[in-house]
């Protein structure tokens, strides 16, 4: 079942320009602080009209009142609610093979969030799973941190982590916790040659033990060994990077 948030306003020119351009469907109205110009707001204000979005001008004020004490660059946009997929729209709408699935667990930290969906998004997975609790959801901050990018993978919140890797396993996947005393990734070609799940643990406990158990291989990062740890997000990114690698080699 799709759960939803009641109501997302996100900001910043970057953010808005991926927005406008890639899903201007769920965008409900463009706001720009009064008296700005210059290009970039040309351009926001071309793309509303042309998906025939409502645009107008708001004091500063105003914006605030929307999204808060942040940098805003001028331009807020008022969407409708986040829909998250559920895990069986998500995997109905994977079509390639040996594809990849990221599991956020209780990552609480938006910017982190938002930092992975981006880089699951460039590097090729095909869905996101968080939790709906402990852990950060779909905010403005995210999308902020995301460039945006959030909507152009089905995100999945779910309950119990568990009971979506028993599903996944039902469905062929490979599920990999990533872990300090896991198995090097680099080089891993097991990571490639089927469909995988792959789980990010919180950010500073890791994985939970019971995920952990129900993995079917742990994974780790080869670094130097006077740094504890990376961000979670970093190392994620890693992981994605490292199966992407794999995969265009084989």
């Amino acid at each position: 079942m799709k759960t939803k948030n009641s109501k997302l306003f996100v900001y910043g020119i970057n953010v808005a320009k991926e927005v406008l351009t890639h899903q201007p469907e769920n965008v409900l109205e463009v706001y720009t602080l009064q008296g700005k110009a210059g290009d970039e707001v040309q351009f926001l204000a071309t793309a509303a009209r042309e998906a025939k979005i409502p645009a107008r001008g708001l004091p500063e004020k105003k914006l605030r009142e929307y999204v808060g004490q942040v940098k805003h660059q001028g331009i807020v946009l008022k969407m409708r609610g986040f829909n998250y997929s559920s895990i069986e729209e998500m995997l109905e709408g994977i079509q390639e093979k040996n594809p990849a699935i990221l599991i956020m667990e209780q990552i609480e930290d938006p910017h982190n969030v938002g930092a992975i969906i981006r880089s699951a998004t460039a590097l090729g997975v095909s869905g996101l799973v968080m939790l709906n609790h402990h852990q950060a959801p779909v905010n403005a901050t995210s999308f902020k941190t995301s460039a945006g990018t959030i909507g152009r993978l089905p995100i999945c919140r779910v309950s119990n982590i568990i009971n979506v890797v028993e599903t996944l396993k039902k469905k062929g996947y490979w599920i990999a916790g990533l872990a300090m005393d896991g198995d090097k990734i680099a080089g891993n070609k097991q990571i490639s040659d089927s469909p995988m799940a792959f789980i990010v643990g919180n950010e500073g406990g890791g994985l939970k033990e019971s995920t952990r158990n129900s993995c079917d291989f742990l994974l780790s990062i080869d670094m130097d060994k006077e740094v504890e740890s990376l961000n979670a997000s970093v190392s994620a990114a890693i992981l994605m990077y490292e199966w992407r690698r794999q995969r265009t080699m084989s």
